[in-house]
């Protein structure tokens, strides 16, 4: 577990004697307080893969979660926040059990906040969390089944349909046949869902459904199965590993057909399990890095927040940021920006619903009444080595 703070130790009891009639006035205007008047520390526990296949995923989070509290603390030196910050991280390792165990200890800790990674993980966590009136903020967790109205979940990752609807889109202009292989877990069976429903109103049609384990890494049975319905392209809903061997194999066995996948591909890990075999594949991705991090939305405005991310993020770790990153730094900004004037989970709660067209990495972003947003997406692609947009 790592454990980091944040906040100043000084007692305001005398002030809040001094101001009970105005705290009053707010609450009954507000529904809410000032945050943390005992100067109780605001614990966020935070639930990702750290280690394991998936620890990329996690890591990368992690490191977008550290560098939005740095600029809390920065803030809060400055006197533009007087609360007391702790964070709790623990690894679930891609394991649904060990996540159940991380949130129990976490809960021992007295955690108001929770912050977790990838779909099944959150949706297990989701009624736990919402007996305990714990808000959670869901990352990389597109599965609409986390999607549910007028409850504590919430999420920074658009639900799959989104990416799915755009592969669709941009696929049946060129096939009309495709086969699909899923990862048999909330993530890949979403995604799947979401493609076959999208290219089948389009007009496509879907020769082939193959589900895999998280643990696969000999695809070639699987693979063979698949040629011999002869489609004209391979959508893929998994991860990192499992999409980089399934492609290697697929060079292996001389299926030269067009690869499409999500966001959940781009990674240094992919290039050096798969090579040059990763030649082509296409995915989609939300945001854009371009040279000099002078990001632009597909409207071509650039988009301050994100440049200034995206410099801090390349002077801290040397390299440029993902859609992980991006995910973890607004996942905790925007819980802290929400409890900056809460006393409490119900408020916090409400000033998340509240948000609507505020600015940040992803572009302007509004939490519809399930605590869903919406977003751009692209299409990007392996080209020299390299991810560029497609």
């Amino acid at each position: 577990m790592v454990q980091v703070q944040s906040g100043n130790k000084q007692s305001i009891k005398h002030k809040l004697l001094l101001s009970i009639f105005v705290i009053f006035l707010v609450l009954v205007l507000q529904g809410c307080a000032v945050q943390n008047q005992d100067n109780q520390p605001l614990r966020v526990g935070i639930i990702l893969p750290l280690s394991g296949n998936f620890a990329s995923y996690g890591i990368e989070s992690q490191q977008g979660i550290l560098l939005a509290f740095e600029e809390f603390q920065k803030q809060d030196k400055n006197g533009n926040v007087n609360f007391p910050v702790e964070l709790y991280f623990e690894d679930h390792q891609g394991d649904q059990k060990l996540a159940v165990t991380a949130y129990q200890k976490l809960r021992s800790n007295n955690i108001s906040l929770l912050i977790t990674g990838m779909s099944p993980v959150s949706l297990a966590l989701k009624p736990l969390a919402e007996q305990d009136e714990i808000v959670q903020m869901a990352m990389f967790s597109s599965t609409p089944s986390y999607t549910s109205s007028n409850d504590y979940s919430f999420r920074v990752t658009a639900r799959a349909e989104v990416e799915d609807t755009i592969l669709a889109k941009s696929i049946i202009d060129k096939y009309q046949k495709v086969a699909v292989m899923h990862i048999n877990n909330d993530m890949g069976l979403g995604h799947k869902k979401g493609f076959v429903g999208a290219f089948s109103s389009f007009g496509g049609s879907i020769v082939a459904e193959e589900a895999y384990g998280a643990k696969d890494t000999d695809f070639r049975a699987v693979l063979v199965k698949i040629k011999d319905t002869n489609p004209e392209a391979l959508f893929i809903a998994g991860d990192t590993k499992t999409t980089a061997y399934i492609i290697k194999q697929m060079k292996e066995l001389q299926m030269n057909m067009p690869v499409y996948a999500t966001r959940a591909v781009e990674s240094d890990e992919l290039l050096a399990i798969a090579g040059d075999a990763a030649e082509g594949l296409i995915y989609t991705y939300p945001i854009d890095f371009v040279i000099d991090f002078v990001s632009q939305n597909q409207s071509g405005q650039k988009n301050i927040l994100l440049e200034q991310f995206a410099a801090n993020y390349k002077m801290r770790h040397n390299k440029i940021p993902t859609a992980y990153s991006a995910e973890g730094y607004e996942a905790l900004r925007l819980l802290l920006f929400a409890s900056k004037e809460c006393a409490n989970n119900v408020c916090v709660k409400q000033r998340l619903l509240s948000f609507q067209q505020i600015p940040s990495l992803f572009g302007k972003l509004s939490f519809d009444e399930n605590g869903d947003v919406w977003y751009e997406f692209f299409l990007k692609k392996v080209e020299n080595g390299k991810f560029v947009r497609s």
